[in-house]
Order: C-alpha cells, then structure tokens, then sequence
C-alpha cells in the first residue's frame, strides 16, 4: 500500500518568473510528481488581505485599473492537474518598450501576490503550497 500512494504522489510546485527581455510576468503551476493532484483549496491575498481570484488581486494591485492586459486562470476546487501538466495562473505582458520604473512596480507587484494551494492524492493524501506567507491548513478530500 506504501508503495502504491508514493508511485501516485503528486507535487505541485509554483514558478514564477519575470522576463525583461520580453516584459512578460507570469506565475505558473506545475505538478512534478508522479500522479494528479487533486485541488481542493485555492486562495489568495494582497498585502494581506484575503481577495476571490486573480482579477480581483490584480484590481487591488493596479488600484482598479483596467485588468484587460492580464491573462489569469483561477483553480477551483476539484481541478485535477495532471503529472507534466503545467498551467499558468496569471500573465502580464508589457508593451514593446516599458520603463526601469515600470519593470520596478510589476515586479513589486508580483512580489504583494501570496497564493496558497491545497492539493490531494489519488488517496487522500493533503499537501500545501504557497508563494509567500505562511502554508495554510489542508482538509482531506
């Protein structure tokens, strides 16, 4: 039995990643391990405050400004990820030519975003991730 839940165990690990050359932000989610990992917590917070989805973070960032230029992808509860799958959570691509000081307030930026992720095994096995603060406590599915 042992064997079997290690030979199914996923882990899913946060990447982010800021490319100057390009003026791409993007933060993705990626599951290195071996079986699907199962989500059964999502949640986020800016600056410490619990906020619903990436849209409503991202409006808190930008003091409500136009979120049109952002590309996000909220994880619900019961998402499957699958071993190799990689998914990208949230993306701003600059324009062509952008300032010193505008790379400096995106990456700022990035850095207010804290994401929690609780995530299960095919048997019920409970993990948690984040990216920044503290891990949140995970219930079993």
């Amino acid at each position: 039995m042992r064997h079997d839940k290690l030979s199914v165990r996923p882990y899913l690990q946060l990447r982010g990643s800021v490319l100057v050359e390009t003026g791409v932000f993007e933060q993705k989610i990626v599951n290195t391990g071996l079986g699907p990992a199962i989500v059964s917590t999502f949640n986020l917070s800016v600056d410490h405050i619990d906020v619903d989805g990436f849209r409503n973070a991202i409006a808190l960032l930008e003091s409500g400004a136009n979120t049109r230029r952002w590309e996000f992808n909220d994880l619900k509860e019961g998402a499957v990820i699958q071993p190799g799958e990689e998914i990208l959570l949230v993306r701003k691509s600059l324009l062509d030519e952008f300032t010193e000081e505008e790379f400096l307030h995106y990456n700022a930026s990035f850095n207010k975003i804290v994401v929690h992720i609780c995530y299960c095994s095919m048997y019920g096995e409970c993990r948690s991730i984040n990216q920044g603060g503290s891990l949140p406590v995970c219930k079993s599915i």
